[in-house]
């Protein structure tokens, strides 16, 4: 599992409330399908040490006081290009019998059908997993997944699951917890000097990883987050510059030096802000180095600190104690 190792892609959620105490029941009753049940319709579930691992206990489930599993996605499908070259197959071979030149769209619905009837049986099931670990103690999820749409799938079975209530740190989210209301009334940034039009959008992250880069540039990019140390932080390329108004939407800057570079410092001038960019932060000799997706804070191919541990367990805990640091620095 990607947490056990290796840089990992993940977002971070609140867990409201305790699990289960039959928490590991309930995720038995959603396991993954077996392999040989598997059909063309996706099959949604719960593994455990690897995506056949179906059994989930105490022994399978947690790796220390950790509760870690995967969310698998299960289902056959035909490959295109033989699924067209069959059907051509038995088009032309219905042609021969029948002595005709061509074939009524009607059956070649109905060859088409017969086709994939024959040939999804034989077709090898497809596995795909996203790791996910609980702290039960701090009430944090950590969703393996570099895309917001498996998190989502992945936070929904879970929910369904084990009854409980998750929410995702989010900056709108994140943003209401800090401002203690439900209600966001905070001025975008804006480095052109020209008002924004009513019809843009109050993107959070985005003005967050913005002004991140800002204080990079213009003053002592350090901040001490009590009980938990001073952290210094970086800003690098690829830059990624978003603008939801007029002229060129996107621009990635990569070569040389992005953050001091005339297409980034165009991109900021004509009301551009960041979208994603590789961050550095750093506790004395502990870095953490990501990419930051602001639309959703989902932190992609993090590195995390060298740990010491030798043995599984202990080095699994210790990714996993790194990661909450990480967070409780970020948030």
């Amino acid at each position: 599992m990607a947490f056990d190792s290796g840089n990992i892609s993940f977002s971070v959620y609140e867990i409201k409330g305790d699990l289960p105490e039959d928490h590991l029941e309930k995720f038995t009753a959603f396991a993954g399908c077996l392999p040989e049940k598997v059909t063309d319709t996706p099959n949604l579930g719960w593994v455990a040490r690897h995506l056949l691992e179906r059994r989930i206990d105490e022994d399978t489930a947690y790796v220390g006081d950790y509760l870690s599993l995967s969310f698998i996605s299960s289902v056959r499908k035909i490959h295109t290009s033989l699924l067209e070259a069959e059907c051509i197959q038995k088009e032309l071979a219905q042609m021969q019998a029948d002595s005709v030149s061509s074939i009524s769209r009607k059956k070649k619905k109905e060859i088409k059908e017969e086709v994939e009837e024959d040939l999804i049986k034989f077709m090898p099931p497809q596995l795909s997993g996203v790791p996910f670990v609980i702290d039960k103690f701090n009430k944090n999820l950590f969703v393996g997944a570099s895309f917001i749409k498996q998190s989502d799938s992945l936070v929904k079975l879970l929910i369904e699951t084990c009854d409980i209530e998750v929410i995702p740190k989010t900056p709108v989210g994140e943003a209401m917890k800090a401002l203690e209301t439900r209600n966001i009334s905070i001025d975008p940034l804006d480095f052109t000097g020209k008002n924004l039009s009513e019809g843009d959008d109050l993107l959070l992250g985005r003005d967050f990883l913005t002004w991140i880069w800002y204080k990079c540039e213009s003053d002592t990019p350090k901040f001490i987050v009590p009980d938990v140390g001073e952290f210094a932080i970086g800003l690098d390329g690829p830059l990624n510059l978003v603008s939801e108004t007029s002229g060129a939407h996107e621009t990635v800057v990569r070569k040389g030096l992005p953050t001091m570079s005339p297409e980034a410092h165009s991109g900021i001038n004509s009301g551009k802000k960041l979208k994603s960019a590789k961050i550095s932060m750093a506790r004395g000799d502990d870095i953490w180095t990501f990419t930051l997706d602001a639309d959703n804070f989902i932190f992609k191919s993090m590195k995390l600190p060298d740990g010491e541990a030798m043995d599984r367990i202990s080095r699994f805990e210790e990714r996993i104690e790194a990661i909450q640091t990480f967070q409780q620095a970020f948030f």
